[in-house]
C-alpha cells in the first residue's frame, strides 16, 4: 500500500501509504487550495550554486501557522494537496493528552522536499517508542476503490465504521492500525505505531479512531 512510514526515524505504520501515492501521483510541485501567510521564514536552497534565497510557506490554508519552521518550500505539492486539512494544525490537544502524547515530541511528516505525504508525527510518552501520526496523500478516488486496490496486494480492512456520518476504513497491521477517511480528492490517515509494547489489535485500532473522531468534523468532506 501507500508508505505508512512518515520518515526514517523509527518504523511508523506499515507500508501502505507511499505505494498508492506514488503509483497515484506525479512529482510536480503544487500549491494548497488558499493563499500562503505572510508569515514565512527565509530559506537558503542548497540546490542552487548561488544560493538563492526563498520564502518557505510556514502556515495552512486557514493562516494557522505551523507548530514548526518548515525548509521545504514544496511541502504542499501536487501529492498533497486534494484536501485543505492541515493534520498539523488540527485542534485536538485534549486527545493528545488523553492519549499520553508528547505535545513537544511534535515533528514534520516530510523529511524531504516534495515529500509525498504531508502531515505530523508525535511520541507518546507512554509506551516508549509509541508513534501517533496523521497526514494527508492525493488518492482520486472513494474510500472503497481505495481499500479495493489494496485489498488486492494483501492489506487487510475491518469493517468500515462510521464517525459524524463519514465513513472511516480501518486497517491494522502487526504493529499499528490506521484509519483512512476520505477529502476532497486525498485521504487522511491517522495512525497509531507500537515498536516494543504492542496492544491488542482492538487497542491499536480504538487509539487511532480516538484521534479520528476528535479531528473528523475539521476535516473537509
Amino acid at each position: 500500500m501507500l508508505v505508512r512510514q512518515l520518515s526514517g526515524r523509527t518504523l511508523r505504520a506499515s507500508n501502505y501509504v507511499a505505494a498508492a501515492l506514488l503509483a497515484a501521483m506525479t512529482l510536480v510541485a503544487c500549491d494548497v487550495d488558499g493563499s500562503p501567510s505572510s508569515e514565512t521564514i527565509q530559506a537558503s536552497d542548497s540546490a542552487s550554486p548561488t544560493s538563492h534565497q526563498a520564502s518557505v510557506r510556514q502556515t495552512d490554508a486557514a493562516g494557522r501557522r505551523l507548530p514548526f519552521a518548515t525548509k521545504f518550500p514544496n511541502r504542499w505539492s501536487s501529492n498533497n494537496d486534494g484536501t485543505t486539512f492541515e493534520p498539523c494544525t488540527a485542534e485536538a490537544s485534549d486527545t493528545r493528552t488523553r492519549l499520553q502524547v508528547d505535545e513537544n515530541s511534535v515533528a514534520d511528516a516530510a523529511v524531504a522536499d516534495h515529500q509525498t505525504v504531508r502531515g505530523c508525527e508525535w511520541k507518546l510518552i507512554q509506551p516508549k517508542l509509541a508513534y501517533l501520526s496523521q497526514f494527508v496523500g492525493n488518492f482520486n478516488g472513494s474510500l472503497n476503490q481505495y481499500k479495493q486496490r489494496y485489498a488486492a496486494t494483501g492489506d487487510q480492512f475491518l469493517a468500515d465504521t462510521y464517525e459524524a456520518g463519514r465513513a472511516v476504513a480501518i486497517s491494522p497491521g502487526n504493529s499499528e492500525c490506521t484509519t483512512i477517511v476520505r477529502s476532497g480528492t486525498a485521504m487522511v490517515f491517522t495512525s497509531m505505531s507500537f515498536v516494543i509494547e504492542k496492544p491488542t489489535r482492538e487497542q491499536m485500532c480504538e487509539k487511532a479512531l480516538d484521534y479520528t473522531r476528535a479531528t473528523i468534523n475539521q476535516i473537509p468532506e
